[in-house]
């Protein structure tokens, strides 16, 4: 079995841990902004009251504040370190790459484990530990050094890279098949357009920048939900989903316009990228 199979374990792992992480940190901001606001709101036993803290017009305000700052400070580091991180990853060592982002992940945990044991610390403090994992690379890193590293496997047919990285994808939805088992088709198709189309010296570099445009859009997302959501809370909450919904159309539209561009332009796409080993790949191949 080829060594780089076994990107999927931690890949999966990670994809199942970050679907428990948002409800349970949510969770503590909630509880940390309730104790921080207890004098205004008169909300003192946040912790066996928390349904009526997640209520609280107040510290539903606060909290999604704290979680738009975090995002802020997440998306902007990771834009900043993933161009990088995929240099790394053509230039010098594919696996060196892929444990950047993965130290990081480790240090902001390490700083979550620390707000849990001090809970009556500030929930400012959350932002710092997205900071960290920011400026490793973040989960755009994870997500661009992963599909660099399965598809530079030397001679490969384009086919074979269609099913690693759908392999992949699907490894990314394990935690989270109930809900987005048929959300991960439309990034399985882009990345492998990219593959195809792509020598295999720059694919760390291509991940890496459409990592970099994934997290400017979440970035653009956090910002127009936790602004939007406190605007709309008092007479329609529910706005934010609507108008994500409806934001779905365009790229569709556009993909369903380029159909036959795209598919001809992957159809056509010869092998010599699969070919060509970069010096990342030789260093890989002697794994």
């Amino acid at each position: 079995m080829d060594i780089r199979n076994y990107v999927y374990i931690p890949v999966c792992l990670y994809s199942m841990t970050g679907s428990m992480f948002l409800p349970v940190v949510q969770s503590m901001i909630y509880q940390k902004v309730c104790m921080l606001l207890s004098n205004e709101t008169g909300i003192y036993d946040c912790v066996n009251a928390v349904s009526e803290a997640s209520k609280n017009q107040r510290i539903q305000t606060e909290a999604n504040r704290i979680v738009l700052i975090a995002s802020i400070c997440l998306c902007t580091a990771g834009i900043l370190t993933s161009r990088l991180i995929g240099r790394i990853s053509d230039k010098k060592s594919r696996k060196m790459s892929m444990l950047i982002p993965f130290i990081g992940l480790l240090l902001a945990d390490g700083s979550l484990l620390l707000q849990a044991m001090f809970f009556e610390s500030t929930p400012y403090f959350f932002p710092l530990s997205e900071l960290i994992f920011g400026c490793f690379g973040g989960y755009m890193a994870i997500i661009s050094t992963s599909f660099a590293y399965i598809t530079s496997i030397p001679g490969v047919t384009s086919k074979e890279r269609s099913k690693s990285i759908a392999r992949l994808e699907g490894a990314l939805g394990a935690g989270v098949i109930p809900f987005e088992m048929f959300a991960r088709f439309p990034a399985t198709g882009l990345r492998s357009l990219i593959s195809n189309n792509v020598p295999a010296e720059e694919r760390g570099s291509a991940f890496a920048v459409v990592a970099i445009l994934e997290g400017g859009c979440k970035l653009v997302a956090a910002l127009v939900f936790h602004l939007l959501f406190p605007w709309s809370i008092s007479f329609m909450p529910q706005l934010s989903f609507v108008l994500m919904a409806a934001l779905i159309a365009p790229p569709t539209l556009l993909l369903w316009y380029y159909q036959e561009e795209l598919e001809h332009k992957d159809g056509s796409s010869n092998e010599e990228g699969a070919l060509n080993n970069s010096p990342a790949d030789d260093e890989n191949t002697t794994a």
